[in-house]
């Protein structure tokens, strides 16, 4: 039998392949969300700068994020960022520009 249904991660990860990522990015500009919960990131991903206009919640719970891009000045309309259950040690810098956040959470944090 073959590893069709081997169910690991790694290298045939769907979310991996260039068009499953050029569909997300397009889903997210069209919604203006964005869910990168569980996704096993250390950052945030930077095709998220390129619909960066139209996002306006962002939630990248349960991850292993430690430091927010620069380029989250980017967000103007962001209302609503999660953030809940990473490695994150500071972020008020890179949110004070944030003019219509609405919502920061923060709660909790994933053992290093």
């Amino acid at each position: 039998m073959g590893n069709c249904c081997s169910g690991t991660r790694g290298d045939d990860d769907q979310r991996s392949r260039p068009y499953v990522q050029l569909r997300q990015a397009q889903t997210w500009a069209k919604t203006g969300i964005v869910g990168l919960r569980d996704a096993g990131l250390k950052e945030l991903p930077s095709t998220l700068r390129d619909s960066a206009a139209s996002i306006r919640v962002i939630d990248a719970s349960n991850n292993e994020i430690r430091d927010l891009p620069a380029f989250m000045s980017d967000f103007n309309g962001l209302q609503k960022l999660t953030l809940t259950r990473n490695l994150l040690v500071t972020v008020a810098p890179t949110c004070c520009g944030l003019p219509a956040l609405k919502l920061l959470l923060l709660v909790g944090h994933m053992e290093a």
